[in-house]
């Protein structure tokens, strides 16, 4: 495989991977903390009218369990993590790409292109599922980054 179909059908296709699961994250995330945000707060104000209001009663309850529930959402799925590691796995593999297309350290000489996919292949993080679950490492570059300037000296 040479250096472009490299870039444009593994590296490219990575990044976008990382950034639409990103994406979805961070909407996700957003969402239901903002979701939360509200309910929690319209509990106090409502308590002021419970007296006056019968029905308030129940709307005051629906919405403690309305946020303990969107609170289990976010702590089962994990958007606000899963964001934060996806939209950090995409930039370092910008990053990546970037050094080696300007030809900056590491890869400015040699080998350059097989450090290049030496350290995204060693970079992109291992998907495993258990079950529902995804189980990721995180992604390496700048460890690999140095494990190949003590290699060369």
């Amino acid at each position: 495989m040479d250096e472009q179909n490299y870039l444009s059908e593994r590296v490219d296709h990575q990044i976008q991977w990382f950034d639409d699961k990103s994406k979805f994250n961070q909407r996700w995330y957003k969402g239901l903390k903002l979701s939360q945000i509200i309910f929690s707060a319209l509990i106090p104000l409502l308590v002021g009218f419970v007296s006056d209001f019968v029905w308030i009663k129940v709307l005051v309850g629906s919405l403690g369990v309305l946020v303990a529930i969107v609170t289990g959402f976010m702590e089962v799925f994990g958007f606000h993590e899963n964001w934060i590691h996806y939209r950090q796995s995409a930039e370092r593999l910008y990053r990546e790409k970037y050094l080696f297309l300007t030809k900056c350290s590491p890869y400015q000489e040699g080998d350059a292109f097989k450090r290049f996919v030496t350290a995204v292949e060693g970079g992109c993080p291992r998907r495993t599922m258990i079950g529902n679950n995804e189980i990721r490492t995180e992604i390496r570059l700048p460890a690999a980054r140095a494990q190949m300037e003590i290699i060369n000296g």
